[in-house]
């Protein structure tokens, strides 16, 4: 079985549309959201997202884009792979059928659907003549950037939710284990739009005050613009390529709770199931970890499920060293199929940098976690 290791990472986030600038920010702690400007938000509980600078994001795509690409989040999601490929050092794919891609995204095209159906609201009949890249199926974003890039491997778009990248991170890592590719590169992106603020407005998930994952006083989230990509590879391959080793891929762990659809268990024993299978794929000890990137969403009841999951997988009182967690949702939002990609790269650059980046915007500890 091959050996699976990352070469590359791209990320756009509110907080920096570079891995260079994400990290930075990350280091000094910043927190970026506010009242939304995309919509209106005064009919919700709450305002709050956390957007990026869009017309940054059009001025970066401008130098590598072409106008036929019109939907947004396909645009984050190219932007993210070139400089993940940049990173790995890699100039093309070159149509090899060894490159696989995998895009993990919530509502992949969702908002090129609102609009459409916004626009149609008054009119008597749907107009079924729309250009496809204005009304694109959900499988848009993952085929526009195989032709973008030339990738000619296995193409897959995972959509699970807010686990819609960490599921694409298993399918790629088992695509090069398998032997079935050399290469995966892995997206996960996705953009706020006002059908899923709604939905957690409803919920009661979005905090009407700062999001603050872990703080004893933690309310909810905010839904952050994002894309974040990885480009993984046997190690075989990467030597042969004399390409930087940036971080290796050990396993992972999966689990479904079947217990809400909205709502993490009571117990956390599903989800401490997830990690021990991760810690028998990776053939790690938990005493081997030091560091968890936590979903870590800040709302009272993931939080706390979080944490009884990880004291189960990690037998907390057993451990003789410390075990650090941290979210960065309280720096760039909640990035929905984005998020788990994002938490990648950001594990990575901790391991780059042997440095772990503080957590904004806590002022009292959750009383489970020990300072």
């Amino acid at each position: 079985m091959s050996k699976v290791v990352i070469t590359g990472i791209g990320a756009l986030t509110s907080v920096g549309l570079s891995v260079p600038k994400f990290w930075s920010s990350l280091c000094n702690g910043v927190s970026q959201y506010g009242p939304l400007t995309r919509f209106s938000g005064d009919s919700y509980r709450s305002s709050f997202a956390s957007e990026l600078n869009w017309q940054e994001v059009e001025s970066m795509w401008k130098k590598h884009g072409t106008s036929v690409i019109t939907e947004e989040t396909t645009k984050l999601s190219i932007l993210a792979i070139l400089e993940a490929m940049s990173t790995a050092n890699i100039h093309s794919f070159d149509g090899s059928t060894r490159v696989g891609l995998v895009v993990g995204s919530l509502c992949s095209s969702g908002r090129q659907h609102e609009k459409v159906w916004l626009n149609h609201l008054d009119c008597e009949q749907f107009n079924r003549q729309l250009p496809f890249h204005e009304f694109s199926d959900v499988a848009y974003q993952a085929n526009t950037c195989a032709e973008f890039f030339d990738i000619k491997g296995p193409t897959r778009l995972i959509s699970t939710a807010c686990a819609s990248s960490i599921d694409a991170y298993g399918w790629a890592l088992d695509s090069i284990r398998d032997g079935s590719c050399d290469v995966v590169v892995l997206v996960g992106s996705d953009i706020v739009m006002e059908l899923v603020h709604a939905g957690f407005n409803s919920l009661y998930s979005i905090t009407p005050d700062c999001p603050r994952p872990f703080d004893q006083d933690r309310s909810g989230l905010v839904v952050g613009d994002g894309a974040g990509a990885l480009i993984l590879e046997s190690e075989d391959h990467a030597i042969q390529r004399h390409a930087r080793i940036m971080a290796r891929a050990h396993g992972y762990g999966a689990t479904n709770s079947a217990f809400h659809m909205t709502s993490p268990t009571d117990t956390g024993d599903l989800e401490a199931l997830a990690m021990r299978r991760a810690f028998e794929d990776s053939q790690l000890s938990p005493d081997e970890v030091d560091y968890v990137v936590a979903h870590g969403t800040g709302t009272p009841k993931n939080d706390q499920t979080e944490l009884l999951a990880i004291e189960q997988s990690f037998s907390i009182h057993e451990r003789q060293s410390p075990l650090y967690v941290t979210s960065i949702k309280g720096n760039i939002g909640h990035c929905m199929g984005a998020a788990g990609a994002l938490s990648l790269i950001m594990a990575v650059l901790s391991i780059q940098h042997q440095q772990i980046a503080p957590a904004p915007n806590i002022n009292t500890p959750d009383p489970f976690i020990q300072t």
